[in-house]
């Protein structure tokens, strides 16, 4: 097998889109749950655990909404009228 010619096994609408208008509101990172009998070899040896703080992501959630919450059809008529 030469090298040079490796094909990429993904198929292409299996690739993800690009759209440069696209862009995330906001970013979070976030703890989350280690259980090892449901991991395999190294991670199997990890100790259990739970870092989830559920009152992080109820509050990073909620505001979420009100980020992606449309503005009343007033609000951006205003705001197009103070651009002109």
């Amino acid at each position: 097998m030469n090298n040079n010619n490796y094909e990429n096994p993904v198929k292409e609408q299996e690739k993800p889109l690009k759209a440069s208008w696209l862009a995330p509101v906001s970013i979070e990172v976030f703890g989350g749950v280690i259980n090892p009998e449901k991991l395999h070899f190294p991670f199997n040896h990890m100790q259990a655990g739970d870092t989830r703080d559920w009152t992080a992501i109820h509050t990073w959630s909620n505001k979420l909404v009100a980020l992606l919450r449309p503005e009343p059809a007033g609000q951006v008529a205003d705001n197009l009228a103070s651009i002109r």
